[in-house]
């Protein structure tokens, strides 16, 4: 098993996995700040009474989005390394829908360049869904965050001079001077991680493997993308999640186009840069770390070109990092150079999605159980007919409370209660009009 496990990437035994994998998930929907144990402390580790609430954030973002859990490591400070501004990422639920989001809160950007995101917005919302892309939902510009940490700075300052004190506050103060934030709204991915937080915390290099089923994913992704005229922009191992069974979505897509636009570079020159970054990245993730990628060169000669990896995988990273002779390849070059491997990663999809189904089988038998207990229930010992012991003696509704005994009262040889999970499923499935 271990070695079916090494082999495959999509690796999928017994059902505990994906039924493990389902309850994290779930569980993960319905976190909340408290759940995770962000409240705030003082300076001196104490609680801080007035910060008590998680995150600071406010109970009610444009009236529909509520419940807001920061997603965002504590203990790394924000940077403006990606787009040049500070981001914060939330959790939340929704009031008009089931499904939870994820909200990107972007500081410092002037509101009066909202059609910029808008613009953007309308463009990444044309793209047909794809598998390995997370969706973007909306873009919109709000106050709230603001008016709601105001709010509590005031409060905190009134409490602060009444009892002689002085607490700095650890809310994210709203860079922007005109007291608003832009807000981007994705598809909410339970239980992934980024990419960073996956291989680059000293984890060591990735499976050849895995690597492929990366690439494979990532190209597919970008060649969806390109071929609609875009770019992605978001190959970095900050901005691609990573979740069960090794799969992989771009995330942020759309982000730069609103808050980085330089009027000099083409739409190829980004589909160019993505591409290079997918060099970078995998180069970064066969040798198990960024800091290779401070010297390239040195690390493609002395490191990579030693590692014990296919010459496939080898080539392909010479192809997306070497200076070309004439046009830099596309991402359908890209995926012709590498059919064989999508062939393969095609195979083992195909493999999950038969193991998915035949899971599915199974609950759906499950469902039809649970519905014929519920009719038991329905019909026998009703309390509205206590009164009239002989209701559920008499006709069919004897029939049925006979079964229930059946099912449930078994006893041994001495009279002793027998409890037999296996009785009661085989029985049950003996019974054919469940409907």
């Amino acid at each position: 098993m271990e070695a079916e496990q090494a082999n495959n990437p999509f690796y999928f035994g017994t059902d505990a996995g994906l039924r493990r994998e389902y309850h994290e998930q779930k569980a993960c929907m319905l976190l909340t700040s408290r759940d995770l144990g962000d409240a705030p402390s003082a300076p001196d580790g104490s609680s801080c009474e007035v910060d008590s609430e998680p995150d600071s954030v406010p109970p009610l973002v444009q009236g529909k989005y509520y419940n807001l859990c920061l997603l965002d490591d504590r203990s790394k400070p924000h940077t403006a390394r990606f787009c040049g501004y500070p981001t914060y990422v939330f959790k939340a639920l929704c009031t008009e829908d089931i499904p939870a989001y994820a909200l990107r809160r972007v500081d410092g950007f002037r509101l009066t360049n909202f059609d910029l995101a808008q613009s953007a917005l309308e463009r990444w919302s044309r793209l047909p869904p794809h598998p390995s892309v997370v969706a973007i939902r909306q873009a919109f510009a709000t106050q709230d965050f603001f008016t709601y940490q105001r709010d509590r700075e005031h409060s905190l300052s009134r409490r602060q001079s009444s009892n002689g004190s002085a607490q700095p506050s650890h809310i994210p103060r709203s860079l922007s001077t005109e007291g608003g934030s832009l807000v981007f709204v994705y598809d909410y991915h339970a239980n992934a991680a980024t990419m960073e937080a996956c291989h680059f915390q000293g984890q060591g290099p990735v499976r050849e493997g895995v690597l492929w089923s990366y690439i494979v994913q990532i190209v597919l992704a970008l060649r969806h993308i390109h071929a609609a005229g875009m770019a992605a922009r978001v190959i970095d191992p900050t901005k691609i999640l990573v979740s069960y069974r090794n799969r992989v979505r771009l995330n942020c897509v759309g982000l730069l186009d609103a808050l980085k636009v330089d009027p000099s570079r083409s739409v190829r020159d980004y589909q160019m840069q993505d591409l290079i970054s997918l060099g970078r990245l995998v180069l970064a993730l066969a040798c198990g770390t960024l800091e290779v990628l401070a010297d390239i060169p040195k690390t493609m000669d002395q490191i990579f070109m030693k590692m014990d990896l296919s010459m496939e995988l080898r080539n392909l990273v010479v192809m997306l990092l070497s200076k070309p002779v004439g046009a830099y390849p596309s991402v359908h070059d890209i995926a012709g150079a590498i059919s064989g491997r999508i062939a393969t990663q095609m195979e083992a999809a195909l493999h999950v999605g038969d193991c998915f189904e035949e899971e599915l089988k199974k609950e759906v038998d499950n469902g039809r159980l649970v519905r014929l207990l519920s009719k038991i229930g329905s019909i026998v010992d009703r309390p509205s007919c206590g009164s009239d012991h002989n209701w559920a003696e008499t006709g069919d509704r004897y029939v049925v409370k006979l079964f229930r005994d059946y099912l449930f009262h078994q006893v041994d040889e001495e009279s002793r209660p027998v409890l037999d999970i296996g009785h009661i499923a085989d029985s049950l499935a003996k019974v054919t009009k469940a409907d």
